[in-house]
């Protein structure tokens, strides 16, 4: 229902009758001097009330479960006219480039792994997206690092992954390791690679991996600005938060 651990925990006990500040930290394991601003978060996520003398009044769970279906729906329509631009977008680039830029198709995680370094070799800030084929994506990944282990100081490299993704703790502490942030969002839809100068979108067909390289500065340019806007709504980096806990 989009809230965390602390939320949801404040929440349930407010419902258990939790009148107080104090009562609630003791009721829900928040502890008090967060117990304000975690309130404040549950009433802008329409949660809880604010009663006149002060404190905080729980809204039924039905009328709770209207908003957040609410804000599911409008959520999901906002991402899909985004991802219906964003192909409309590349196909306009794609008809006008293709002769000329050579796309180029691939089949094979080899065959995509070898593209994927000789684009990441030439660029300086890369994104990784990983959708649909989070385990194929991880050997991709794997594959990839180790082939441009020398050359990750001077790279910028940020991976955004579906929300929910089962990232294995030990992919998320290397990746870490190696100075690449990984954060989670809802808005990941392909499995996609964008570098300077080039995209790479897999595709995961049965058992077999598909690709598209589309070369193309302006297409780049326009996916990087759509990441970027991306990654900053995401709160922190995965690999350090799951490391602190």
């Amino acid at each position: 229902m989009g809230l965390t651990t602390y939320e949801a925990k404040l929440y349930l006990a407010l419902l258990e009758g939790a009148t107080t500040p104090r009562d609630a930290s003791i009721k829900s394991g928040v502890p008090l001097p967060r117990i304000y601003d975690v309130v404040k978060m549950l009433e802008v996520k329409g949660f809880v009330v604010q009663e006149p003398e002060g404190w905080y009044r729980p809204l039924p769970p039905r009328a709770v479960a209207a908003s957040v279906l609410a804000k599911i729906e409008e959520d999901a329509r906002k991402q899909a006219s985004l991802v219906s631009d964003v192909i409309r977008d590349i196909e306009k680039i794609v008809e006008t480039r293709q002769v000329e830029q050579g796309l180029t198709h691939l089949r094979g995680i080899y065959s995509l792994v070898s593209v994927a370094v000789e684009i990441s070799t030439e660029s300086r800030f890369i994104y990784f997206t990983a959708f649909k084929a989070v385990k194929r994506a991880r050997e991709l990944a794997r594959s990839i690092m180790s082939s441009l282990a020398d050359l990750l100081p001077y790279k910028e490299i940020r991976i955004l992954v579906k929300e929910g993704a089962d990232v294995p703790q030990e992919d998320l502490d290397l990746l870490y390791n190696m100075g690449i942030k990984v954060k989670e969002t809802p808005c990941v839809y392909m499995d996609m690679m964008v570098a300077d100068k080039a995209l790479l979108i897999g595709f995961v067909v049965g058992d077999d991996v598909y690709g598209l390289r589309i070369p193309g500065e302006d297409l780049v340019k326009e996916m990087k600005s759509q990441l970027d806007i991306i990654w900053e709504t995401c709160s922190h980096n995965i690999g350090e938060a799951r490391g602190e806990s």
